[in-house]
């Protein structure tokens, strides 16, 4: 008995299964993304043992990205956010790199065979949970997961999931492109989550 899938189920199929392994880019709430205090505090030490206050970059543009070196959706990405980080650093651009391994040991060694020039933090106290809880429920929990920070300190747009240079890059170069008086902001528009690492 032949039990063959027909060619057109057998689209279908693949077509579903194509929509279910995609990344998905999860706008934000409001037309002009998320308010400065609804950015969630980031304090955390680098592995080489400075700090890193997400709070001291209002007047940047800054990703946030939260990521493994298990993980090879997010190893897939690295290359491409050192390049950028490369290009833009000097008109505003910062990056930081989360990672959730449970240790330090292979994130050390893998930032240095990939040669990566921005900060990367170790996962710590409630950072993780408090940018998650942003996200819509059914995407919560996946990396890699990546948040873009606009100069006021509030969240531009939300993705999870592989995405590619250009995106990242079509993203971040209208914000870089925006003024911004950090005069009149001060250094507390970010941070109404509990933060972590101080």
């Amino acid at each position: 008995m032949n039990r063959s899938v027909p060619r057109r189920s057998l689209g279908v199929l693949v077509l579903a299964l194509a929509c279910l392994i995609s990344p998905v880019i999860v706008a934000s709430e409001k037309s002009d993304g998320l308010a400065p205090e609804k950015t969630p505090q980031l304090v955390l030490k680098t592995l080489d043992g400075k700090k890193f206050d997400l709070s001291k970059h209002v007047g940047d543009v800054v990703i946030v990205d939260f990521w493994a070196t298990w993980c090879p959706p997010c190893v897939k990405e690295i290359p491409d956010f050192v390049k950028l980080h490369k290009k833009y650093e000097k008109k505003g651009l910062v990056i930081v790199g989360v990672s959730m391994d449970k240790s330090d040991g292979p994130v050390k060694t893998f930032v240095k065979d990939q040669k990566v020039r921005y900060p990367i933090v170790m996962n710590g106290g409630d950072v993780w949970k408090e940018f998650q809880e942003l996200l819509p429920e059914k995407q919560r929990g996946g990396i890699p997961a990546t948040f873009i920070v606009r100069r006021d300190g509030g969240i531009e747009e939300m993705m999870v999931g592989y995405h590619d240079a250009k995106t990242f890059e079509n993203a971040v170069k209208p914000l870089l492109a925006q003024k911004f008086d950090k005069k009149k902001t001060g250094n507390d528009a970010v941070g109404a989550g509990a933060g972590a690492g101080r």
